[in-house]
C-alpha cells in the first residue's frame, strides 16, 4: 500500500525515485507523504492528479520546505471564494519553498466572475494559461 511504502522509505536517501505522481491520497495518508518527502533528497517533482484540502496542502508544502530538492510540483485546487482565498494562500505557501522554481496549478472555482488578475503569485510569473491550467515560473 502507499502508506507501506511511505513508511518503509521514509528515510531512504538510496531511493531512486525522482518524479511521484499522488492520485488518491487521503488525509489520512498525509502525515505518512510528508515523512516520505522529508526523507528522500532525490525526488524532484511532485504531481498531485486530484484535489486535496487546504491542511493537507498546507503539510505537504512545509514539507517540501524541509526538502530542497523538490523544485517542480503540479496541484489541483478547488476554489470557492471569489476572492481565491484558497489560490493565494496556497501559493503563499509555495512562494516560501525555495527549491520551487515552477509550478502548474489546475484551478476548479464553484462561482462566477473569475478574475485572473485577484490572483497574487508573489515571487513567481505566470507563464501561460490554458483552460485554469496555469503554469508559474520563479521570477
Amino acid at each position: 500500500s502507499f502508506q507501506d511504502y511511505c513508511q518503509l522509505n521514509k528515510n531512504n536517501n538510496n531511493c531512486q525515485i525522482n518524479i511521484i505522481e499522488i492520485n488518491n491520497c487521503s488525509n489520512e495518508l498525509v502525515p505518512f507523504f510528508c515523512d516520505f518527502i522529508k526523507g528522500n533528497k532525490n525526488l524532484s517533482t511532485i504531481n498531485f492528479n486530484q484535489s486535496l484540502n487546504f491542511q493537507d496542502y498546507q503539510q505537504i508544502l512545509e514539507s517540501i520546505n524541509f526538502n530542497s530538492s523538490i523544485d517542480y510540483i503540479s496541484l489541483i485546487i478547488s476554489e470557492n471564494s471569489p476572492q481565491l482565498d484558497n489560490t493565494n494562500t496556497i501559493l503563499n505557501y509555495i512562494s516560501n519553498c525555495n527549491s520551487i522554481s515552477k509550478f502548474k496549478l489546475t484551478l476548479y472555482f464553484y462561482f462566477q466572475g473569475f478574475k485572473l488578475s485577484l490572483i497574487n503569485s508573489n515571487n513567481f510569473n505566470l507563464i501561460s494559461i490554458e483552460d485554469y491550467k496555469l503554469l508559474f515560473l520563479r521570477k
